[in-house]
């Protein structure tokens, strides 16, 4: 028998009708949905939780049980035009939740079911000359493993089909904020956003019952040119400046992420006879994120 290999995954999603409900019939045809083309990293991850119990009249364990089931998915993707789940993980629907998804996931000749997931964390980087990268860590209700393509018991549902999009590249992209750019520019940039995912159980299960998205916290870093006779970020941080960023991505769906109302955490103004370019890190928070 071969050995398995990482390079015959493949991943899809839908969005779910009711919280952990997986795979459903819709009234048409419908198509799931693929996070790009390009996906660097799957990993799902199961945590059973054993406990070994004990009792007064031996010194071994009397037996093993399992507490509450965790499950996680990451995933590392490039940025395409045409992508859905960037928006989906990070956007509140209307009663400022998140929609949960359920993934499919082909590997080793097996298909995982990953039910009621909702995005953690997700983190957005990019660099000079390199692709967006997006890393979204889901936490899940259930996993079901099968040997047959679960979508053979729904008439309506398809496979996703390719994106065939555009890769959104740094080189293509700018920062702003406040309605301009930083200095002489923007060189990297990395932002995490955390929605602070409340589990919720129930005596009734060990699995979750429901995933509640609580208080958003938004933070990161830009790495920025300094620039020659202009105002520098410093004033910023001593007068706890707060303004928009706005990270264009330089492609069409999705077009940008905005954080709102950012604020410089820190700033070092380096002054030395060693560096040609004077580039500065500089940390923020902001009060929420949206992507358009």
């Amino acid at each position: 028998m071969p050995i398995q290999t990482g390079f015959s995954a493949n991943i899809e999603y839908l969005q779910e009708n009711s919280y952990g409900g997986g795979l459903y019939n819709p009234s048409s045809v419908t198509y799931l949905e693929k996070p790009s083309d390009v996906i660097k990293n799957i990993l799902l991850t199961a945590d059973e939780n054993p406990e070994v119990l004990f009792s007064i009249s031996d010194v071994d364990g009397v037996t093993t049980i399992g507490k509450q089931k965790e499950y996680t998915l990451k995933i590392d993707y490039l940025l395409q035009q045409g992508n859905t789940a960037l928006s989906e993980a990070i956007n509140r629907n209307t009663d400022n939740d998140l929609n949960s998804y359920v993934f499919i996931i082909t590997y080793g000749g097996k298909y995982y079911t990953i039910k009621g997931c909702k995005a953690n964390t997700i983190e957005v980087r990019g660099e000079v000359g390199e692709p967006i990268i997006v890393s979204t860590e889901y936490i899940a209700k259930e996993v079901v493993v099968s040997s047959t393509d679960p979508l053979s018991s729904y008439a309506n549902l398809r496979h996703a089909n390719a994106l065939n999009g555009t890769y959104a590249t740094y080189g293509g992209a700018s920062v702003a904020r406040g309605g301009g750019t930083y200095g002489y520019g923007t060189r990297t940039f990395s932002v995490t956003i955390n929605n602070n995912l409340e589990r919720i159980y129930k005596v009734q299960g060990n699995k979750i019952d429901n995933l509640v998205a609580g208080k958003v916290q938004v933070e990161g870093t830009l790495d920025i040119y300094l620039e020659k006779g202009a105002q520098t970020e410093f004033e910023l941080v001593e007068n706890l400046n707060k303004a928009n960023i706005v990270i264009s991505f330089g492609i069409s769906n999705p077009t940008s992420m905005t954080l709102s109302n950012s604020t410089f955490q820190s700033l070092e103004l380096k002054m030395n006879n060693e560096d040609a370019v004077v580039v500065t890190s500089v940390p923020f928070v902001a009060e929420t994120a949206s992507v358009s």
